[in-house]
């Protein structure tokens, strides 16, 4: 009896020292997996950054310049935030905007009003801070419904001016057969606003036809902030369909 309770206890003993044993030897591996991997993911984050060093510093560069230049963003929708106050969305076009800046509301008008950033919505979380491409909500202080509307812009004070004159290249459409002539009346079509301009021909000829590229001096109808590359599209004024693409070369001092 006492021989049988010795051997069981060898037994356990050694299934013990087996299963020790066996621990310790798949800890090895694992350990010696996960440095491998880790240094398989360090080489080749080296290598990328590595290769697309020359790429990156020049997206970086341009990122830089975008970010570092004054603020602009097209109001595209302007509604009451119950409780917090009236907000503007669009896409910030250029530079960065901070919670508690100052902004300008510029443009469909000759008046500037001056209003504070109360909160910055991005992805339907509160922010301190957005920037260049982020399609933004911003909460504005001191301000009435009224007082803003889609086709405005929100800007850094003192940097931009609406206008109503401007220079513009354009090129015709080959699908549509509908032609523009010195002085005609169309819609142009800033993608947050349209707005009906007249336009003059500078090529010293009478008629764009289908497909032609013309340069033109256009004169709108109410002031609106445009910059030199900005693009638009012109409609026609009776059937509304696109008939010409184009982009703003010059602004005209008033």
């Amino acid at each position: 009896m006492n021989e049988n309770k010795k051997n069981y206890k060898n037994l356990i003993i050694i299934f013990l020292i087996f299963l020790i044993i066996c621990i310790g030897i798949f800890i090895y591996f694992k350990l010696t997996k996960n440095n491998k991997n880790e240094n398989t993911i360090n080489n080749t984050a080296e290598s990328n950054n590595y290769t697309n060093s020359s790429t990156n510093n020049e997206i970086d560069t341009n990122t830089t310049d975008n970010k570092e230049s004054s603020f602009l963003m097209y109001i595209n929708d302007v509604f009451n935030m119950t409780g917090r106050g009236i907000a503007v969305t669009g896409e910030i076009k250029r530079g960065t905007i901070k919670v508690n800046d100052e902004v300008e509301i510029i443009g469909l008008n000759e008046e500037k009003k001056l209003v504070k950033v109360k909160e910055i919505i991005l992805k339907r979380k509160l922010v301190n801070t957005a920037t260049v491409g982020d399609d933004a909500g911003i909460i504005l202080e001191n301000i009435k419904l009224d007082e803003v509307k889609r086709g405005q812009v929100l800007a850094t004070e003192n940097t931009v001016k609406a206008s109503t004159k401007f220079a513009a290249k354009i090129e015709m459409s080959k699908e549509e057969k509908n032609s523009i002539q010195n002085g005609d009346t169309v819609k142009f079509d800033f993608k947050t606003i349209n707005v009906e301009g007249k336009i003059k021909i500078l090529d010293n000829k009478e008629i764009i036809n289908p497909g032609d590229t013309a340069n033109i001096s256009v004169e709108i109808s109410i002031p609106i902030v445009v910059e030199v590359d900005t693009e638009f599209s012109i409609k026609a004024s009776t059937l509304n369909n696109t008939i010409a693409s184009g982009t703003v070369t010059q602004l005209y001092d008033e």
